[in-house]
């Protein structure tokens, strides 16, 4: 058996540890981070000689000595790993690995190990990092001069190969067989050792307790009824639209009353449309009025994948809607009304043509499917576009059955999307390229982009190239506007009232996809988060919230129809809630949609997922927070407020995004920030919206709002984020609430003490009555760990329960109560001395909400 030492260096004579590095319990390796961004991942990289991946699946165990053990197999099992990692000292760690090839065919195994290596966070700097194989290839270094830091690889023995991976400088494979060699066995020592001002951190999984039947609880949630009420928040909108039509309004939304408008809500998609029973969507709407919700998003109506679907199950076209599916929208539509809960309608999400739809060039697109989406090709392809008019003229022109209304007439419709995550500038204009074997529809694409190229006096090569940023993002945006303006005048002409949002702001879009989406009344984005995404560094990192951040267009409203964190179960997600309620407050967002509710009909045996929250405790506890946040204004808008102002080149030359500007980073959390498109004269109907002459305009892309701090705060004084612990806390006079690793720490805020120990969890104590909370005489705490699915039940999740203690000065004579699952109030004990309130959370609390109110 060959015996192979590796060996990793790091130095730093920072006073504060810049680097930090964890074992990561998804890889069994680690990973490096400068100011909390990853500079070095590495992972296993095995193939069999035939070019198949190979590499193992890894698990790791924490051990109760405080090291690790894991295993793994690739998966056909030719491949095993296993071995342990300790900490050998205050700044040491070291893998014992046992690589083992199961000599199970004629197939060779080989490879070893990648390190992916991140410069980015570097750029700008005077001293760039350097990156080097050694002369003698036992390993390889990584020095960054700034922060006087070194990376030191070393493989002792040798290993059989260290390259580049294609030359590039953020890639290095080690590999510890070739092509054509067998890998056999191999005992692999890998040393970390760090420099006394560097720091070694537990992997998450160590952070975090560990589920168990004993002291865990299951709170089993009743789909169709609601502990907490909320529904009070909708008492003046019942039924939704009573107040005339929404508007648009200077960067609004403004009802036709004249009210301002702010939507909290969800998502209600696929199955859950078509497959829930007629008395239970009534249900379901009353359950979401007293979560708060007051605007609902129909989606995925239309997905092939959905059976039925608004196509109905057994249609070979999708040129006629079913009348049985109408009837279910029809349903939801009339239920949410009634509730006080407004609608969001899709019009294009997932359908899928088919041959028998009569589109043109249908076989170039499919390629041998049997049905194409229209990404991409609706902007060039005159049939798509008008299937997609059509049907939004029998959609929108139907009368509902219970409310008596068109769709196109119903107030209580708001917003209407003309096309999902559907853009030519960044994600579906390369499928229109020459060499993607579609020449009639790569004909008419090149055709747009060489009389855009003559008119403008722009390089053709460089416009119709749309992958790179330039002319062709400029082209790409008049090619999506002009598809926008087709569209959006057809709804108008059949009456539609709705706002009109064109597409999103979605996935890995930068800026230079924005300029199309103004031509919608709103402009909306979807974003998804990260776990931890609370220890983020904003001077060097971006999240979901300032991705949000990113799409506010000055003049123009915000909304969010999605938003999460992935994947299910992220241990933190409840915290992202009232993170996204707070910020959203901040900045004055204008409606934020979770997604989503269910995508299935709400039943009792069915566990949440990503994709639906209705019977996820962790969730809901936190969604209830944030609805009382966000729609009782709770924090309040920020006293300044800054225009980012980007240069042309800066939109158009680069890519320009929330993970390349420290400028949108920094700023979103403190004050409000909305961005000014400059005016170019390619696109003519790009109108750049008046700044009020109170605002700062910022043109700096890079400009650091944070500079020395660990901890970003609003102006307000209302919320604070600190990155180096990844905790978020509220203090205002009617919500105070500390979540993310509030373990061990104390939160000291203007009424309540909040002392907690587990690990990370959320705690939230509101006003629910529109009092200060010194005032109040109902006042709802909130609570929120971990919640996962247990592996011996099909639907049944285990909730850490939130232990710790909080002191609250509120009026005299309220009684603490607990909510059962069933929506009874059970008596608790509260001691109340010298104006204070004493609650402790103990593990037999087993409930994510309780009452203080006056019996």
């Amino acid at each position: 058996m060959a015996t192979t030492t590796f060996f990793v260096t790091i130095q730093a004579s920072a006073t504060k540890a810049i680097e930090t590095i964890r074992v990561d319990a998804k890889t069994g390796l680690f990973t490096l981070q400068h100011r909390t961004v990853d500079i070095v991942v590495p992972s296993f990289v095995f193939w069999q000689d035939n070019w198949k991946w190979s590499a193992p699946s890894i698990t790791v165990f924490p051990l109760a000595s405080g090291g690790y053990s894991l295993a793994g197999q690739n998966a056909d099992q030719t491949i095993s790993l296993s071995g342990t990692i300790s900490q050998f000292a205050s700044n040491g760690l070291i893998w014992n690995l046992n690589l083992t090839e199961q000599i199970t065919s004629q197939l060779t195994q080989w490879g070893g190990f990648s390190f992916r290596i991140n410069l980015a966070p570097f750029s700008g700097t005077v001293n760039h990092p350097v990156i080097e194989i050694k002369p003698d290839n036992s390993g390889w270094r990584l020095e960054i001069p700034s922060d006087e830091v070194t990376v030191d690889v070393t493989f002792d023995p040798k290993p059989d190969s260290i390259h580049f991976e294609r030359g590039r400088k953020d890639e290095i494979r080690v590999y510890f067989s070739t092509p054509g060699d067998l890998l056999g066995d191999r005992l692999i020592n890998m040393q970390v050792q760090l420099s006394e001002n560097a720091q070694v951190l537990p992997s998450i999984d160590r952070l975090l307790a560990k589920p168990d039947a004993k002291t865990w609880f299951d709170y089993p949630i009743n789909p169709n009824r609601f502990p907490i009420d909320l529904s009070d928040l909708n008492r003046n909108e019942k039924p939704a639209g009573r107040r005339g039509l929404l508007f648009a309004k200077h960067g609004n939304l403004v009802f036709e009353d004249g009210t301002n408008a702010r939507f909290w809500g969800t998502n209600i998609t696929a199955g859950a449309l078509f497959q829930t029973g007629f008395d239970q969507t009534c249900q379901q709407a009353q359950r979401l009025s007293r979560m708060g919700i007051n605007l609902v998003r129909l989606h995925h109506h239309d997905s092939n994948w959905v059976k039925p679907n608004i196509f109905g199950s057994r249609q070979s076209n999708t040129l006629s809607i079913e009348p049985a599916s109408l009837k279910k929208i029809d349903r939801w539509i009339g239920c949410l009304k009634e509730a006080g809960i407004y609608i969001w309608l899709d019009l294009d999400v997932g359908r899928s043509f088919t041959a028998d739809d009569n589109i043109s060039n249908f076989e170039e697109i499919a390629k041998g499917k049997k049905t194409i989406r229209s990404s991409g090709f609706s902007y060039v392809n005159k049939s798509i576009k008008q299937l997609m008019k059509d049907f939004s003229s029998s959609y929108l022109g139907h009368v509902n059955s219970y409310t008596g209304l068109a769709y196109k007439d119903d107030p209580a419709i708001a917003f209407v999307l003309i096309t999902n995550e559907n853009d030519l500038t960044n994600h579906f204009g390369n499928a229109l390229l020459p060499d993607k074997g579609v020449p009639e529809h790569n004909q008419i694409y090149m055709s747009e982009a060489k009389r855009f190229a003559d008119h403008h006096g722009v390089d053709f090569q460089a416009t119709w190239r749309s992958w790179q940023h330039g002319p062709s993002k400029l082209f790409l945006n008049d090619l999506e506007h002009k598809f926008h303006q087709e569209m959006i005048g057809h709804l108008r002409s059949i009456g539609v009232k709705a706002l009109i949002a064109t597409t999103n702001q979605w996935g890995s879009n930068p800026m230079s996809s924005l300029p199309a989406l103004t031509k919608g009344d709103i402009v909306d984005s979807h974003r998804y988060e990260e776990p931890n995404f609370l220890q983020t560094d904003p001077a060097y990192r971006a999240n979901s919230i300032h991705g949000i951040a990113s799409a506010g267009i000055s003049g123009k409203p915000l909304t969010v129809t999605e938003w999460n964190v992935s994947p299910f179960p992220a241990f933190d997600r409840s915290s992202l809630p009232p993170y996204l309620a707070s910020v959203a407050s901040l900045q004055a967002w204008d409606g934020l949609m979770q997604y989503a509710y269910t995508q299935t009909p709400p039943v009792t045996n069915r566990p949440p997922d990503n994709w639906q929250y209705f019977n996820d405790p962790a969730l809901l506890a936190s969604m209830t927070a944030a609805a009382i946040i966000y729609r009782g204004k709770h924090v309040r808008p920020a006293k300044n407020s800054y225009v980012f102002a980007p240069q042309p080149e800066d939109i158009y030359g680069k890519v320009l995004s929330p993970e390349t500007s420290r400028t949108i980073r920094t700023l979103t959390e403190q004050s409000r920030l909305r961005t000014a498109l400059p005016q170019v004269t390619e696109l003519p109907w790009l109108k750049s919206q008046p700044t009020p002459s109170t605002e700062n305009i910022i043109t700096d892309v890079n400009r650091d709002f944070t500079i020395g701090k660990s901890t970003i705060c609003a102006d307000t004084g209302e919320y604070c984020r600190n990155w180096n612990n990844g905790t978020f806390w509220v203090d205002t006079e009617r919500t105070q609430l500390a979540t993310g690793w509030i373990g061990g720490k104390t939160f000291k805020l203007k009424n309540a003490k909040i002392i907690a120990e587990t690990a990370n969890a959320m705690i939230a104590v509101q006003a629910l009555d529109d009092k200060t909370l010194s005032q109040s005489q109902k006042i709802l705490v909130s609570l929120a760990a971990q919640s996962v699915p247990w592996p011996q039940s099909q639907s049944l999740m285990l909730t850490e329960p939130v232990t710790g203690t909080i002191t609250l000065e509120a009026q005299p004579g309220l009684k603490l109560y607990r909510f059962e699952a069933d929506g009874r109030k059970k008596l608790m004990e509260a001691i109340y001395q010298n104006g204070v309130y004493e609650i402790a959370l103990t593990p037999f609390v087993r409930s994510p909400w309780l009452l203080l109110e006056r019996p």
